[in-house]
């Protein structure tokens, strides 16, 4: 009959503060000690990202300096439990993603009233990662935060990547006389990510060489392409490989999504209703409804 193996799922700062002290390691002074660090930590923490006047957010304070210490001691190759070393370690793996994350152009979807106006935005996404990483010593769940972070990293970074790729479009086929403006390019984008590399796009699809810089028109022409899905997709295909030896390798990664994102858009504008914007234009659909034909039927 095997051996039943019940394994500990707790997080390593527990297992690990728990196995130096079962070998003498640590004393009950020293963790008198760690428990002194860690109410100052705390309580500067919660006075610095909340307001330490509630105790709720005491309470988060506490959860996510755990959680950022933990973080630092699986990230460390040493084996110690100084709490304020392993919090500078976790911390800067968490600035990392957050810096990611506000540098991406889409902060505004991880916080929802971000503005790029406020200075204190990258603190703010700062707190809420390190909320995603708390640990609360009375629940008995997974801590999974390097996976957090990873998959918050998988999906910002070709966020980032799609931001400097349009910023290189913009630096690149900026000419005051034929190009595009630097200026309408920015105008055009509204702010977004998508709206210059599919104005890109436009460019190689409606022009014979594809090393045929961005032309002023190219966005309006972009409603007017007759062709089927499918003959547009291979045709940008072969346009955007034949430009690709132009593009700097570290965007090749997101031309994929920007080729997606340029024909979804396509769809969108040839699906797209026509409007009716004056009188005589109504009055032409309606003679084309009330045919002597259909009031006859």
């Amino acid at each position: 009959m095997g051996t039943l193996i019940i394994k500990d799922f707790r997080p390593l700062l527990f297992l690990r503060l728990s196995e130096k002290y079962k070998k003498g390691e640590l004393t009950n002074e020293d963790l008198l000690r760690m428990k002194d660090i860690g109410i100052s930590m705390t309580l500067n923490y919660s006075q610095k990202y909340y307001a330490s006047i509630y105790e709720a957010h005491l309470q988060q304070s506490f959860f996510s300096v755990l959680g950022v210490i933990n973080l630092g001691l699986v990230l460390s190759e040493n084996k110690t439990c100084d709490f304020l070393g392993l919090f500078r370690i976790g911390w800067t793996r968490i600035s990392k993603t957050a810096k990611l994350i506000f540098q991406s152009g889409h902060a505004e979807k991880f916080l929802p009233s971000f503005s790029l106006k406020n200075k204190t935005g990258l603190e703010r996404i700062e707190m809420i990662i390190a909320e995603r990483l708390s640990i609360n010593p009375r629940q008995k769940e997974i801590w999974d935060g390097e996976k957090i972070l990873a998959e918050l990293d998988a999906e910002y970074q070709p966020k980032l990547t799609w931001k400097e790729f349009e910023g290189w479009i913009v630096k690149k086929h900026y000419n005051k006389e034929s190009f595009i403006p630097a200026e309408y390019l920015i105008k055009l984008s509204h702010g977004t990510v998508g709206n210059i590399s599919s104005t890109f796009c436009a460019s190689l699809l409606i022009n014979e060489n594809p090393n045929v810089p961005l032309n002023r028109d190219s966005a309006i022409r972009l409603a007017h392409i007759k062709d089927d899905d499918e003959t547009i997709k291979k045709i940008l295909f072969d346009k955007i490989s034949a430009y690709k030896q132009l593009i700097p390798k570290n965007f090749h990664e997101v031309l994929p999504n920007v080729q997606k994102n340029f024909l979804e858009k396509i769809k969108i504008y040839k699906n797209e209703e026509r409007k009716l914007k004056t009188l005589a234009d109504k009055l032409a659909v309606l003679e084309n409804l009330f045919l002597i034909d259909t009031l006859t039927y």
